[in-house]
């Protein structure tokens, strides 16, 4: 298998990346003044992370495969569990929508928003989920903001700007390729995002920090990472769970010396 994704994700990663140049190009209004310049520029950077999601999301959609089978241990089971209603609802939807225009008579000319609009739920479903993130606390204090502040602001700006790019869309302003590009991309940007936020609130939830073992292993020994980055990860999600467990046990030494005092001052209020 490692070969089999290693295949795929490259595959991937080439596709993304050529299709999201050639979507950058193409809505580019030319490099004649500063102001299209810019726009120019921000039509390929903007291409390309979307293409950046096409190989993160097929790692994001193994992991949860690996962690439905139980093969990455009760813990992630559990989170696949908890999220697998939902990727069954939206892929019985898209084959849905699928079969409508297969069985339509009408040409479909790819002009729409309707593909798209598979992957916008859970793209608001994310922004919802990190929402609830930010709300938790762990040993009794609140998680660091700046993690939620960036994620959230990274749905948001994605969404924005597909949304703008869709509507131009709808009024058949993109090209064929364009729109293709677009709408495959928004669904894989929403997969990312939700598979992602939901792993974030569960261990949050659970008060315990934990590195998705698949993800892992991929980026160490299918696509390596140049940087260790992944390594750096886990290592650093090692260091949290015992800054919490050490804080957990504080807090509950500080609870029962509490409880002993207060025990102590009502036996002396009653005598």
């Amino acid at each position: 298998m490692r070969r089999f994704h290693s295949i795929i994700f490259w595959s991937l990663l080439f596709v993304g990346f050529v299709w999201g140049v050639a979507f950058g190009t193409d809505m580019s209004p030319g490099i004649y003044t500063l102001k299209n310049l810019i726009t120019s520029t921000a039509y390929m950077a903007y291409g390309i992370a979307l293409g950046l999601f096409w190989p993160t999301c097929y790692v994001s959609l193994a992991n949860f495969l690996h962690s439905r089978l139980g093969k990455s241990g009760d813990f992630f089971l559990e989170q696949a569990k908890s999220v697998q209603k939902d990727l069954i609802v939206a892929s019985i939807t898209a084959l849905l929508l699928a079969l409508i225009y297969c069985l339509d008579a009408v040409e479909y000319n790819f002009s729409g928003i309707d593909i798209a609009f598979v992957g916008v739920p859970f793209l608001v479903s994310a922004f919802y989920t990190y929402i609830e993130c930010w709300q938790i606390k762990v040993a009794g204090k609140p998680i660091r903001k700046i993690v939620a502040l960036v994620l959230l602001g990274g749905i948001l700006i994605m969404t924005i700007s597909a949304i703008t790019l869709l509507i131009k869309n709808s009024s058949s302003e993109l090209s064929v390729e364009c729109s293709i590009f677009l709408q495959i991309s928004v669904i894989l940007c929403g997969l990312q995002f939700f598979l992602g936020g939901t792993i974030l609130l569960y261990c949050l939830s659970k008060q315990q920090a934990r590195f998705p073992p698949f993800i892992k292993h991929f980026f160490s020994a299918v696509v390596m990472s140049p940087t260790g980055l992944t390594a750096r990860v886990a290592s650093g999600m090692e260091d949290t769970n015992r800054m919490w467990r050490k804080q957990k046990s504080e807090n509950a030494t500080a609870f029962r010396k509490k409880q002993k005092t207060n025990s102590k001052q009502s036996a002396r209020k009653q005598r």
